[in-house]
Order: structure tokens, then C-alpha cells, then sequence
């Protein structure tokens, strides 16, 4: 198993060789994806909704590049599955999210620039198909996912892991954003990756 990744995570199974690579150049890809039969796609740049609002050209131009160098290069290098991790923020607000719906509407302003940037490497993956016959892409497109790598910084962090980091600072009472209207998904890392 080869981690590829720009973080590095302590404690990863002895199994798992890690290599830090930049996946926004293209030879970086096809290094990583060499006599590899499986790509697990997972890149993304990870933010608040602030954040993509005030920076959206640092959500949508490195999400881009990884999912064009990435799939290119596993394309190129002939690797047999190749899953892509899009987002549930392609979709539009919705009470129910319906796969065959995502390209009848646009993405929510608060996910425009990632939800397109994202759009745009399940676009790519149907160009490979049709061009190229490589239909061995398989695409998911996970809800707020959270986990032990999470970003914890109190000034971007998504909404668990920015709950997780006040109630551990020790916030009392703990306030809890909204109007108790909403409804969100929330998945474990642990529950996408099986």
C-alpha cells in the first residue's frame, strides 16, 4: 500500500510506504502511479465555507490539478481501477440527493468553486471513458467527512472536527451554530474507506 499525501501522518501501519508528493505536477503523478493497478483518488483541499469564499482560487485551482494530473497520469501508466472521491457538495441543496439529479442543477454557493472543481474530474473521468474505452473509474461522492487527520485549527476547521477542538479547549457551555434547523450528513473516515 503507497500513501501519497503532502501531510505527514505519524503512526500508519508498517505496510503502508508513505511518499510526500505534489500531486499538481504532472511527473509527480506518473512517478506515484508506476506499476500501480489500483488508485485511490482522495485529494481534495479541505476548508470552511468562509474560507472557500474569501480564498476560492486556493480550493479550486489545486483541486483541479490533482484530479487532472492524477487521472492522466493513471491513465497513462495503464492502472486497471481508479476510484475518484468527488463531493456531496456537486449537488445542489436538496432534501434528497438523487446520483442521476447532480448534472440537472448547479452546485450550492457555498460549495461553487470545490463542488465544480470537483464536477470537473467526474467530467473527465466520462471524457477518458468515451475517448479512451478506460471505463474502470469508479466514482463516490462522500458527505463531511471527518477523522483523526482532520484539521483542527479553530479558524477554518469544517463543523466536527471544529466541535471536537472546542469541547476538548474546554468551551462551557458549548455553543452550537444555527437555528437547529439544518440537517447534515456526517461520515467517519473509518465508514467511507469500508
Amino acid at each position: 500500500v503507497t500513501t501519497v499525501s503532502l501531510d505527514s501522518p505519524d503512526n500508519l501501519p508498517r505496510e503502508v510506504i508513505f511518499i510526500k508528493s505534489d500531486l499538481r505536477n504532472l511527473k509527480s503523478c506518473l512517478e506515484v502511479t508506476e506499476d500501480k493497478d489500483i488508485v485511490f483518488h482522495l485529494a481534495g483541499v479541505k476548508g470552511s465555507p468562509a474560507m472557500t469564499a474569501q480564498k476560492p482560487a486556493s480550493f479550486f485551482v489545486p483541486t483541479i490539478t490533482f484530479n487532472t494530473n492524477m487521472m492522466e497520469a493513471s491513465l497513462r501508466q495503464g492502472v486497471k481501477s481508479y476510484l475518484y472521491t468527488s463531493s456531496i457538495g456537486v449537488y445542489s441543496p436538496s432534501e434528497v440527493f438523487r446520483e442521476d439529479d447532480v448534472w440537472k442543477t448547479f452546485p450550492s454557493k457555498n460549495d461553487k468553486f470545490a463542488g465544480w472543481a470537483k464536477r470537473m474530474g467526474e467530467l473527465q473521468a466520462e471524457a477518458y471513458k468515451i475517448e479512451y474505452g478506460w471505463d474502470s473509474i469508479s466514482i463516490v461522492r462522500p458527505a463531511n467527512v471527518y477523522g483523526p487527520y482532520d484539521n483542527f485549527n479553530p479558524d477554518n476547521a469544517m463543523v466536527i472536527p471544529s466541535l471536537i477542538h472546542r469541547i476538548v479547549s474546554g468551551e462551557n457551555p458549548l455553543s452550537v451554530w444555527g437555528d437547529g434547523s439544518a440537517i447534515r450528513d456526517f461520515i467517519h473516515a473509518k465508514d467511507v474507506a469500508y
